[in-house]
């Protein structure tokens, strides 16, 4: 995992990282309804909010979106390619994400999930996070820092 080089993002990437999130969430998307396109929008994401990346050897293998709200650090989506998941590259960005938000200022962040994403929802857990409500097919999470 030392060969992993993490970075914020800048316009040009945006082809990669949009193949990431795609082959993420590629799996889910054919077994669950209601995942949306969490491609669209990602350009503004890298201009107006925090976005990083993971790569290695220059290939782009996962992305972390966090926007800042007032009451907390949203993680808007996190997504590591089929290829590398399961490799602890979603524990780094998130650990990422963690220092980021305390060095803002921040005593909590939230994030969203697909109430059918099990694997997903437990890595959360995982890490510290807590499962605040269920609304259709949306887990809300928070992680007090």
């Amino acid at each position: 995992m030392s060969d992993i080089r993490l970075r914020s993002a800048e316009p040009a990437d945006l082809p990669e990282l949009e193949r990431v999130i795609t082959s993420a969430y590629a799996a889910e998307r054919a077994r669950l309804s209601g995942i949306p396109d969490v491609t669209d929008g990602l350009d503004a994401h890298i201009r107006d909010d925090i976005v990083h990346l993971a790569e290695r050897a220059g290939r782009v293998l996962g992305v972390i979106v966090l926007i800042r709200k007032e009451a907390a650090l949203l993680v808007a989506n996190l997504a590591v390619s089929a290829e590398a998941q399961g490799t602890g590259i979603g524990g780094r960005l998130m650990q990422m994400a963690e220092d980021a938000a305390r060095e803002m200022g921040y005593a909590r962040m939230t994030l969203r999930t697909h109430v059918g994403l099990s694997g997903t929802r437990r890595f959360y857990v995982a890490l510290g996070w807590d499962e605040t409500g269920v609304s259709g097919q949306v887990v809300s999470m928070q992680k007090t820092l």
